[in-house]
């Protein structure tokens, strides 16, 4: 579990370099493709999402760890005790793992909610301002600063006090600016992402993402005001200008507030964004959707051929040795077993003989002391569907745990160790963890 977190995380931040890569050389098209983030950040998802539920890899079963009568309780008692101290090796291990996570993510939550406590006592102090552009309402702080929306259910404007000295045009341009915001709920997407930097505190990517975000957000924004309130792009242009000098100036004094609303931009960013209202660049969104589709096919792709046991169907039964020549039948009673029924089908053959995989799979065993002594070196493979087989009484190993198996694969080779009379397979078929006759599972 601990190897398959790590090996999920490492994908998933892998996924999130590659598409911010990505996200940068679309947004040199078109700088105003805000949504593209949302759609990258899904994707990222699809690298961590199982592709199939029946391939669950499952506990080793518990009857394979019923030992006969004539087995010291001193062998029980060292198996339980070396189970018990993997489990709680591992159970730390997660624990810390989750409580680092915790404690990162509260940080994380706690200055952002110290920044929202300091932006409302901020907008406590603004004074309402009368107006005729829309129902939203409007509010005038007693200092210079960006202006932003603030609030979900019913958001309003909050505008500087230098907005009461603008002239008529500029006012305009400003206050159009933010309705657009509020049009495309941009306020409720920069908290979203907030969040999200929050819980993937660890992920750089996730920050990089929400501030190429912000970028791509203004720039739309600039676009879509423009076009829908019909401004001259030159006036719009010059009226931001005026805006941001005067913002600009004061910004130090309210640096965290001002990152808070998404507004604290680079110089550079600026220029990029007025170089755009006068001369936008537009990539259509056909040619978006059919890239982001054939990244999609590529991920999807990808975890495919890294995973061999792709499809949910049952496994393609094949024997585990190509000479098939049987000593004991599945349930068979024997004095060697303590008369108890036979939890499998004995293959004999000589020593050495290979041993091929009954089907595609993931290796959860390939010693000799994981399960108890009798099976001798024994190998044990999680299939589709819940099924699971087991080879024992091996001489040797080709395999290790956590090897992925395709069609039969050689595994190792027959032997006489454990409990044995000769050298043979001892082949065990489990599904859900029961074991089952092996033999009817072929048709033959």
């Amino acid at each position: 579990m601990l190897m398959t977190l790590i090996l999920s995380t490492g994908a998933w931040l892998f996924s999130c370099l590659v598409l911010v890569k990505l996200g940068k050389l679309l947004m040199r098209k078109d700088r105003a493709q805000a949504n593209l983030w949302f759609a990258l950040l899904s994707l990222s998802m699809i690298s961590v999402l199982p592709i199939s539920s029946n391939l669950v890899e499952q506990a080793i079963p518990e009857v394979l760890h019923t030992l006969p009568s004539h087995v010291e309780s001193a062998v029980v008692s060292e198996l339980t005790i070396k189970a018990s101290k993997a489990l709680a090796t591992l159970d730390i291990m997660l624990y810390t793992l989750f409580t680092l996570w915790f404690l990162g993510a509260l940080r994380k939550a706690w200055l952002l909610i110290k920044l929202r406590r300091h932006f409302i006592q901020l907008v406590d102090t603004a004074q309402p301002y009368k107006n005729h552009y829309s129902s939203h309402p409007m509010f005038v702080l007693p200092i210079d600063m960006s202006p932003f929306v603030f609030g979900l259910r019913k958001p309003k404007i909050i505008l500087p006090r230098y907005f009461l000295h603008l002239k008529g045009h500029e006012q305009h341009a400003l206050l159009c600016h933010e309705l657009t915001h509020i049009s495309y709920k941009d306020h409720i997407s920069v908290i979203m992402w907030r969040m999200l930097c929050c819980l993937f505190w660890f992920n750089p990517f996730i920050h990089e993402m929400e501030k190429e975000f912000i970028h791509a957000m203004e720039h739309r924004c600039d676009r879509k005001t423009v076009q829908h309130f019909k401004l001259p792009p030159l006036q719009y242009a010059q009226s931001l200008l005026t805006c941001l000098k005067r913002s600009m100036v004061h910004q130090h004094q309210h640096q965290g507030l001002a990152h808070f609303s998404s507004s604290a931009l680079s110089v550079d960013e600026y220029k990029q964004r007025l170089t755009d209202i006068v001369k936008p660049k537009r990539i259509s969104q056909v040619s978006v959707t059919v890239i982001l589709c054939a990244v999609s096919i590529g991920v999807l792709f990808t975890k495919y051929i890294t995973n061999p046991v792709f499809n949910a169907t049952p496994p393609d039964w094949q024997y585990p040795v190509k000479n098939i020549s049987i000593s004991s039948h599945f349930g068979h009673i024997s004095k060697i077993r303590n008369n108890r029924p036979h939890g499998g089908v004995d293959f004999i053959g000589k020593a050495g003989t290979s041993v091929y995989n009954a089907a595609p799979g993931k290796v959860l065993i390939a010693d000799a002391t994981s399960l108890a002594s009798k099976y001798g070196n024994v190998v044990l493979i999680q299939h589709s569907n819940g099924y699971q087989t087991l080879y024992s009484h091996l001489d040797d190993f080709n395999v290790e745990a956590g090897d992925w198996l395709k069609h039969y694969q050689v595994i190792g080779s027959m032997g006489s160790t454990g409990k044995v009379t000769g050298a043979h397979l001892h082949f065990e078929m489990l599904q859900n963890g029961q074991r089952i006759d092996p033999l009817s599972k072929y048709s033959n």
